[in-house]
């Protein structure tokens, strides 16, 4: 789930990168945040199911620490981008790099499909 609305939230942004009139920029914008806030609820249950209990609570704590940190740079980035480039430029990078890291989610999502496989392997080693 999270690996497909990460994608959808970077291709409505890029999308929102290349429109020229207002009620279409206004769907992509949409539809970004759309993406955007179905993803929390699996990104954080993603996260409490990877993150073992007695770090839970500090891994948390960093992950949010970095992704304000993140939100912050990105803007301070792509705010110098929009006001020296273009304000399209600045949503394509930033639509881009979105897109870019719905590999991470991918990436765990192939380490946990190799585990379900892997599975029913050491049950049966274990009998």
């Amino acid at each position: 789930m999270c690996t497909i609305f990460q994608g959808g939230w970077g291709l409505a942004v890029l999308l929102l990168a290349i429109q020229l009139h207002p009620l279409p920029a206004a769907v992509a914008f949409w539809l970004a945040y759309l993406n955007m806030g179905i993803l929390n609820s699996p990104h954080s249950t993603l996260l409490n199911a990877e993150i073992p209990s007695e770090a839970r609570s500090s891994m948390l704590s960093i992950a949010s620490l970095a992704g304000y940190l993140g939100s912050m740079l990105g803007s301070i980035g792509l705010g110098y981008i929009a006001e020296h480039a273009s304000i399209g430029l600045a949503w394509g990078i930033g639509g881009a790099v979105l897109v870019v890291s719905l590999a991470l989610y991918w990436k765990i999502d192939l380490r946990q499909a190799e585990q379900r496989t892997s599975l029913p392997d050491t049950l049966t080693d274990a009998a």
